[in-house]
């Protein structure tokens, strides 16, 4: 007897080369014809990027049960220490080795074993922060191998990643990284949070020294807008919404008017330090062009130090949306949004144009 398999999400990864071109790689994505220079292997993927062959050992020894022989050493090491059934007293650390993977794995998934550790958080919460305990907590049953991001140590600067059953789906979350391409929380785990949706999410991913919000390689950021917008028309998600943290929601606010966001759902955005617009209180308002205020949500915490700053920059630049403020003391508010169960409101004023509740 065969066990029918479950139903598996659709990837599509893209590369800018510096000269305006684009590599594209595939797996069980759309159809549309794509503006790519030309589509890569995963023989290539596989030899370019070492931790890629790592994360897909490991995704086998989770769901085989048998360490594979390429299985990263940490990894193994790792995994027996969250697979023990003897719960640890809290205040017991593991071996330092183990607690670097299991942090990497929070980091890069697979989405298997972030479950096994939100289901052991006592053996394994010495690793982790207090707010990334009660993000774990909040989010067990999110966890499905179908939100798995496998391509992320190939290091696209662009993926589209695509539910099951999402093929007549026309909308598309288009989702900006903070300067370390994570979402103020790591993204396997916020991206179970926002999979859960069932709608496509297209991530936009920075480069050292090449932040998004002046562009992908090669283009300007209104030539990147533009040709991001094109690939997802190409591919039939003309519905396009944005969100973003931090750097991100600074970028998202960038690119809404030229990617044609319908709504963004911006938290905590602003320029990193450095950033020749960090300063410029009127940052916010330049970056949104022709965008209209009306169109954007901006979630801060009301606790969090940085952002209180941001705040009063966003009041002295005229920076004027709708806001929701939450209580957990983090900068980005994304991971307070989900500690505090307001990610679904948010989302659903987003994406649906729900009213937001009190």
């Amino acid at each position: 007897m065969t066990t029918a398999r479950r139903p598996a999400a659709g990837h599509h990864l893209f590369w800018s080369t510096g000269e305006g071109k684009l590599l594209h790689y595939r797996v069980r994505g759309r159809n549309g014809q794509v503006p790519a220079t030309r589509d890569i292997s995963i023989w290539s993927l596989r030899k370019r990027f070492p931790l890629f062959v790592q994360w897909l050992s490991l995704a086998r020894t989770l769901r085989t049960g048998t360490i594979h022989r390429r299985t990263h050493s940490l990894a193994v090491a790792a995994l027996a220490a969250i697979g023990e059934d003897r719960p640890r007293e809290p205040e017991v650390k593991l071996p330092l080795e183990s607690r670097r993977s299991l942090f990497g794995m929070l980091m890069l998934g697979p989405q298997r074993a972030i479950a096994r550790m939100a289901e052991r958080l006592q053996t394994v919460g010495s690793t982790l922060t207090p707010n990334y305990r009660k993000m774990l907590s909040a989010l067990t049953p999110a966890f499905d191998d179908a939100a798995d991001l496998p391509f992320l140590t190939c290091r696209p600067n662009i993926y589209l990643w695509l539910p099951p059953g999402s093929e007549n789906e026309s909308r598309v979350l288009v989702c900006f990284c903070t300067s370390s391409n994570s979402l103020n929380a790591p993204l396997p785990v916020a991206h179970a949070a926002l999979a859960a949706r069932g709608v496509p999410i297209c991530y936009v991913f920075n480069r050292k020294g090449r932040f998004a919000h002046k562009g992908l390689p090669g283009m300007d950021a209104d030539l990147s807008a533009r040709a991001i917008g094109h690939l997802l028309d190409r591919l039939g998600l003309p519905e396009r919404y944005g969100l973003g943290t931090s750097l991100g929601g600074y970028t998202a606010c960038r690119y809404a008017a030229g990617l044609g966001l319908r709504r963004v759902l911006n938290f905590s955005g602003w320029p990193d330090k450095g950033n020749e617009a960090y300063t410029d209180l009127e940052c916010m308002n330049k970056a949104l062009g022709t965008f209209p205020l009306d169109g954007i949500l901006t979630v801060l915490s009301s606790t969090d130090a940085n952002d209180r700053s941001i705040v009063e920059s966003y009041d002295k630049g005229g920076f004027v949306t709708q806001r929701v403020l939450l209580d957990t003391p983090t900068h980005g508010s994304l991971l307070g949004a989900i500690i505090e169960d307001r990610l679904d409101g948010l989302l659903g004023w987003l994406l649906e144009g729900r009213a937001l509740e009190n």
